[in-house]
């Protein structure tokens, strides 16, 4: 998850000697952005680009969702492309976010299915092809593309029934090399919510900050279980 910093500055306003209070955020300890407008920890909508003009015209382009411990940023549905694109987001745990805000977050609307399923269906994952070894090691499925395989056909009918899940019981962590240097390996884990179904969590290429199920994708994990008796880990 991302770390959050704010610091408040005042900036003059073009062409007049009012000045105008900003924030200047950080996340993961880079300057993001320096024209915020000053948010609560509460607020559902931020305007990180205000004018320095007018001091009001700024949009509240980034909606804020939480699910369970996180506190996630994304594009609000009418501003794609201003600050996030359509699938881009930001995560914080909570006890981080309100630390650094000064307040509560109880009361921010839950991060919905549909906006789930347009932060997931945008993410890049690796094709069954380009990988070229898994660890820990597994005699029938060597390479990990037998796992890339089942989620790659999961998306087929677009992860129908996609669902996040703040919490699973985690049956193994694997590690996928992909035959580009350049690319960092994919690392997921899987596991079972607490309704038995299968569920997997992606922590590096993509990364997501919850665990996600679908009809299919759970279909296609519980086969690929069973095909390892005693779990992806080992024969």
């Amino acid at each position: 998850m991302n770390s959050l910093r704010v610091e408040p500055h005042s900036v003059q306003m073009e062409g007049s000697e009012r000045f105008l209070s900003l924030w200047k955020v950080w996340i993961d300890e880079e300057v993001f952005t320096d024209s915020a407008e000053p948010f609560e920890a509460s607020a559902t909508r931020l305007v990180l680009c205000q004018c320095d003009c007018c001091g009001c015209c700024g949009t509240p382009n980034v909606a804020v969702r939480r699910l369970g411990e996180v506190i996630v940023w994304i594009a609000a549905p009418e501003y794609f492309g201003f600050v996030f694109q359509e699938h881009e987001y930001r995560s914080f745990s909570v006890r981080d976010y309100e630390a650094a805000l000064s307040g509560k977050s109880s009361d921010l609307p839950e991060l919905s299915p549909a906006e789930v399923v347009r932060i997931f269906q945008r993410q890049t994952i690796p094709t069954w092809t380009s990988a070229t070894y898994r660890l820990p090691d597994c005699s029938t499925d060597p390479h990990g593309q037998v796992l890339l395989q089942a989620i790659n056909r999961a998306g087929r009918d677009n992860f129908a029934g996609l669902m996040a899940h703040v919490s699973a019981e985690s049956i193994a962590t694997i590690r996928i090399g992909l035959e580009e240097p350049s690319d960092a390996e994919t690392v997921l884990e899987l596991g079972r919510v607490a309704t038995g179904r299968a569920a997997v969590r992606f922590h590096q290429n993509p990364a997501l900050p919850f665990w996600i199920s679908s009809d299919g994708l759970s279909g296609e994990l519980d086969r690929y279980l069973a095909a390892h008796r005693s779990g992806p880990t080992a024969d």
